[in-house]
C-alpha cells in the first residue's frame, strides 16, 4: 500500500485489487500517530470575502497540494476572541503549522504561544510578529508612491483612507505626513480616516471627507474594499472621476480595469505572497530551522490610469514600478 520495492509485483497486484474490491480506505489519523505528521497545515485569515486574503489563500493551497498537504482555513473577522478560539482548534488538530495574519501584536502573540513553544512553524502575512517569521507587501511604500503621485499631478488637497492603525500596523500618518512635508503642504487632519476594513467603512468615510467645508481634491483608499466604497461613494454624490475628485486605489482588480475612466492601483499580487509564505514554511517543515526569523518584503508596482491624472494629462496609460519610482524621488 505504500509502495515499497521489496513488495514482488504479484502480490502487490493482488493486495491492491483486494483494496479496490473492498473499497479500503486509509485512515489518515491512524498513519499520523505512526508518522508524527498529519499533513495538514492551519491559515487563519481575517476576511476570506477580501480579494487580497483571498488570493493569499490560493497561494497557500497551490504550495500546499504540490506538497502533498491540506489546508485548514479559518476566518477570524479581526476578533481576537475568536482567533484564539480557532488557534485552540487547530492545536487539538495537530496541524504541522501555520499560516496566520494576527489581529493583534499582543494578544496575537500570546494565543500563538502553544505553537512555537511546541516548535511548530508559524509564519505571518501582510503584518509582523516579533520572532516569527513574516511575509508582506511594503504598506508604507504603497501610501508614500500613491501620495507622491497625486501630488506630482498638481493636487494640494490629498486624503488618505486607510485601516484602523494597530499596533500591527504603525507608521501610516507618519508617512503619509512625511510625504506632505516633503512637497511643502500643511498637514490636515480632518483630510485622514481611519475606516474599517469593510466596503461600508469606505463609502463612508468618504462620504464625511466631501462633507468638508474643504473637501478634498484627490483621495489614497488603501485597501481593495476601501477602494471599492470610495467608488461607490463618489458614484451616489455624482462626482466626477478624476475632474471632481481624483482616485488612487489599492491591490489589482479586474474591476479596475472596466471602470470609467480606468482606476489607478497600486497592484499587488497576493497570489504570489501567499506562495512565498507557504513556500517558507515548509522549509521550516523540513528542517530549515534557523534561529533568526526570516521577514520577506514583496515589491509593488502603481499601474496609472485616468482615474489620478490632472486636466491635460489624460488619456494615458504607464506603468511605474514603486521600488525604481521611490529612489528616483
Amino acid at each position: 500500500m505504500n509502495g515499497g520495492k521489496w513488495v514482488a509485483a504479484e502480490t502487490r497486484d493482488r493486495v491492491l485489487q483486494a483494496a479496490r474490491d473492498l473499497q479500503y480506505r486509509r485512515n489518515a489519523l491512524a498513519g499520523s500517530l505512526r508518522s508524527g505528521r498529519t499533513r495538514i497545515i492551519g491559515m487563519l485569515v481575517s476576511n476570506i470575502l477580501n480579494p487580497l486574503h483571498a488570493g493569499q489563500v490560493r497561494g497557500v493551497q497551490d504550495v500546499a497540494d504540490l506538497q502533498g498537504y491540506q489546508v485548514m482555513l479559518c476566518n477570524t473577522d479581526e476578533d481576537v476572541q475568536k482567533e484564539r478560539r480557532l488557534l485552540h482548534t487547530l492545536r487539538e488538530h495537530q496541524v504541522d503549522g501555520l499560516i496566520v495574519i494576527p489581529c493583534d501584536i499582543t494578544a496575537s502573540r500570546i494565543a500563538l504561544a502553544e505553537f512555537y513553544q511546541a516548535s511548530t512553524p508559524v509564519v505571518v502575512l501582510n503584518r509582523t510578529l516579533r520572532g516569527l517569521d513574516g511575509v508582506m507587501f511594503d504598506g508604507l511604500d504603497e501610501i508614500r508612491q500613491a501620495v507622491q503621485h497625486l501630488i506630482d499631478q498638481g493636487y494640494r488637497r490629498v486624503a488618505l483612507v486607510t485601516p484602523p492603525v494597530t499596533k500591527l500596523t504603525p507608521g501610516r500618518g507618519a508617512t503619509y505626513r512625511a510625504v506632505l512635508r516633503k512637497n511643502g503642504i500643511d498637514y490636515d487632519p480632518q483630510l485622514v480616516r481611519h475606516a474599517g476594513h469593510a466596503v461600508q467603512a469606505g463609502y463612508v468615510a468618504t462620504r464625511e471627507l466631501m462633507s468638508l467645508p474643504r473637501p478634498p481634491t484627490a483621495m489614497y483608499a488603501s485597501t481593495s474594499m476601501l477602494t471599492l466604497g470610495s467608488l461607490l461613494a463618489a458614484r451616489d454624490l455624482g462626482l466626477r472621476i478624476p475632474d471632481d475628485l481624483a482616485l488612487i486605489g489599492a491591490n489589482e482588480e479586474l474591476w479596475s480595469k472596466v471602470t470609467e475612466p480606468p482606476l489607478t492601483m497600486v497592484q499587488v499580487d497576493p497570489h504570489n505572497l501567499g506562495r512565498v509564505g507557504a513556500e517558507l514554511l515548509f522549509r521550516r517543515l523540513g528542517g530549515d530551522d534557523r534561529d533568526v526569523p526570516t521577514i520577506v518584503r514583496l515589491p509593488s508596482k502603481l499601474v496609472i490610469g485616468e482615474s489620478s491624472l490632472a486636466a491635460g494629462r489624460r488619456p494615458g496609460y504607464a506603468e511605474l514600478d514603486v521600488s525604481r519610482s521611490a529612489s528616483s524621488r
